[in-house]
């Protein structure tokens, strides 16, 4: 940049962070992902971070503190997962302006598996360093302003309570509602989205009954990432080197973790899933009730995630820009659909 120029919003926010002048910072915009999010790669002469901004309407100041303390907590046990920075002037980890918050933190190294396919050791490495970030997380003690989301506990799961109440919301009249307002939706997507609402019209009531049965279990609750997918999964040299994009972290089952990382990683290949969860719980056990649980929550977030972005279509709040991206998770969504 040259001096002359105006410094850029993000210039500013990272220069208030960082103290040093805005012409020697860089801005480099990553593709941000479905959550409405915006991420900048920030440099200076020797040192790169994330500059985060938060999307609108995003989650409560206190929550996002509070993750912020939980991620503090998790780096003091070694777990890797990059701490947001102090702004100097208000010794606070966010920032807001322009009517949201931002943060900046440490540009972590390494980067998501791209292939499709991930060898023993990576996957050891991954199942393991996920075990050790549970066993820190379950003796985490939130602060009082933090304990509706943080609070560890025991109880049913609530992401079977939530997905339960999103298969109510999804009644026969409305999808007959949503299947004919289809038609005048873009083709590639139309298609994807009709085979889909076909599909969870065959599969939801047998799914919504393994989430019943699951409604009433007490279980060990304690923050969870609950969007580990692979490509929040950083490696380096064969090895975990971050787990990026906390946004989602509250407490829960460690189900949400669990199905959601090897879902992204394996799809329906059981025996891969099998040979996972062996190196998980060479750290931390799992009872026959967190396997039943990861089982489940897989198969219903199959069920839900696309109609999820039936759901943002059907209330025009989906982003027409990252369609082509929206139709590539849709199809896979669909071939897992079709497995089930």
């Amino acid at each position: 940049m040259n001096q002359t120029d105006e410094p850029s919003t993000e210039q500013l926010i990272a220069q208030r962070f960082l103290q040093v002048p805005a012409h020697a910072i860089e801005c480099r915009p990553i593709v941000s992902g479905f959550s409405g999010a915006g991420i900048m790669q920030v440099s200076t002469s020797t040192e790169s971070y994330a500059l985060r901004r938060w999307s609108r309407p995003s989650l409560p100041r206190q929550r996002i503190l509070e993750l912020h303390r939980f991620l503090v907590y998790l780096k003091s046990h070694e777990i890797p997962v990059a701490v947001p920075l102090l702004e100097p002037e208000s010794r606070s980890s966010l920032v807001f302006k322009n009517q949201t918050y931002w943060q900046l933190e440490p540009w972590l190294p390494g980067k998501g598996l791209t292939g499709p396919t991930i060898g023993h050791s990576a996957t050891q490495s991954m199942m393991q360093s996920l075990a050790r970030m549970h066993l820190a997380a379950e003796k985490y003690i939130s602060s009082p302003q933090g304990t509706e989301w943080f609070g560890t506990s025991h109880g049913p799961a609530p992401a079977v309570i939530e997905r339960l109440r999103m298969i109510e919301q999804w009644t026969p009249r409305r999808i007959k509602d949503c299947k004919e307002a289809l038609q005048f939706s873009p083709e590639k997507f139309r298609d994807l989205a009709m085979s889909i609402l076909e599909q969870y019209q065959r599969h939801s009531e047998r799914v919504a009954k393994q989430l019943q049965t699951l409604a009433t279990s007490r279980c060990q609750l304690f923050p969870c990432w609950r969007d580990p997918w692979r490509d929040h999964v950083l490696f380096l040299n064969g090895k975990v080197s971050g787990f990026i994009d906390a946004s989602a972290t509250r407490c829960d089952h460690v189900g949400t973790d669990l199905s959601r990382l090897l879902g992204s990683m394996f799809a329906d290949d059981q025996q891969l899933w099998q040979h996972a969860l062996s190196d998980y719980q060479q750290v931390r056990k799992l009872s026959p009730l967190d396997l039943e649980l990861a089982k489940v929550l897989d198969r219903s977030s199959v069920l839900l995630s696309g109609m999820t972005w039936i759901d943002r279509w059907e209330k025009q709040t989906l982003n027409h820009n990252q369609l082509p991206a929206i139709i590539e998770r849709l199809k896979a969504i669909e071939k897992r659909m079709h497995s089930q």
